[in-house]
């Protein structure tokens, strides 16, 4: 053998070598920071392999994912903690949603020129803190200790409330003078109230008012148990002509359990104005089996 040839294998060699190690490095890299946020996943021609405990943050759970599958992850809101569970090989569309509960999810998926489904981006988003029957009223001042001495106590199960009309009525009286006060007051009754009429009440004086809160309680609110409180929900959002809140209403349009509330969201999503991620949602849900979905669809992809 040459002396030329043998200094060209040697250089091919020490290259296979770098690329070689820099590879196993970056693996062991990423193994590392799932291993120390006991993140025990995996990812393998498209399935997922997860043995999660306590205490496991979703957000590091996707992170994970994102890292093995090369995919953009881009999380809106706190995720909370994953549900201790474990199962082998299962479909990424699959298993991520299930992981990610009770958050919603936004996957899009490549397809490659074999036929097999990429996953390039990973959108989460955190609807709320609440849900159901549960209402955490921490956040939120009561405001009997401010400026509406009258108002009712939702802590005291011994005391009776009011009956839901007259809930409504000092509400909106209660509103009216639009100060601090009078929004912690009635972010108070929409975090709190038993009623679906006295929780869409307060919606509506909600809608409008430029408050942190008031916003919090809305996308809160957007995760209720009663679907006609989720669509007000969804619409007072919408109105926000400086941050409209486009993931959430692409995640309502995908996947919320109510076909009512699908439709509310696609109408109020905008092709030209609203992005990539409003298209995608948008253009997806032309193939969906409901025919309102489906003409919901056409019209918000011709705005």
């Amino acid at each position: 053998m040459d002396e030329p040839t043998s200094r060209c294998k040697r250089a091919a060699l020490f290259r296979f070598c770098k690329l070689f190690l820099t590879t196993a490095a970056t693996a062991v890299t990423v193994m590392a920071a799932a291993q120390a946020a006991n993140v025990n996943v995996s990812v393998e021609n498209g399935r997922l392999t997860a043995d999660l405990g306590n205490a496991v943050a979703i957000a590091d759970v996707l992170s994970a994912v994102a890292e093995q599958t090369g995919a953009t992850l881009s999380v809106h809101g706190a995720l909370g903690n994953v549900r201790p569970q474990a199962f082998s090989e299962v479909p990424l569309a699959e298993a991520l949603p299930r992981l990610a509960q009770p958050n919603g999810l936004i996957l899009e998926f490549n397809r490659q020129p074999g036929g097999e489904r990429r996953l390039i981006a990973i959108r989460a988003v955190a609807p709320a803190t609440g849900g159901g029957e549960e209402r955490h009223l921490s956040r939120y001042s009561d405001p009997r200790q401010r400026a509406h001495p009258g108002m009712w106590d939702y802590n005291k199960g011994d005391a009776p409330l009011p009956p839901p009309e007259e809930r409504i009525s000092r509400l909106a009286k209660i509103a009216q003078s639009r100060g601090e006060a009078a929004a912690a007051a009635v972010i108070y009754v929409l975090v709190a109230d038993p009623d679906n009429a006295v929780r869409r009440s307060a919606i509506g004086l909600l809608t409008g008012m430029r408050n942190p809160d008031a916003r919090q309680a809305l996308m809160q609110a957007a995760a209720d148990a009663e679907p006609e409180v989720r669509t007000d929900a969804l619409k007072a959002l919408a109105n926000d002509p400086v941050d409209k809140p486009v993931a959430l209403l692409a995640q309502a349009a995908k996947g919320d359990g109510d076909a009512a509330v699908r439709v509310t969201a696609l109408q109020l999503l905008s092709a030209s104005k609203d992005g990539d991620m409003a298209r995608a949602v948008l253009e997806g849900a032309l193939n969906d089996p409901d025919p309102q979905i489906r003409e919901a669809a056409q019209t918000a992809l011709r705005r």
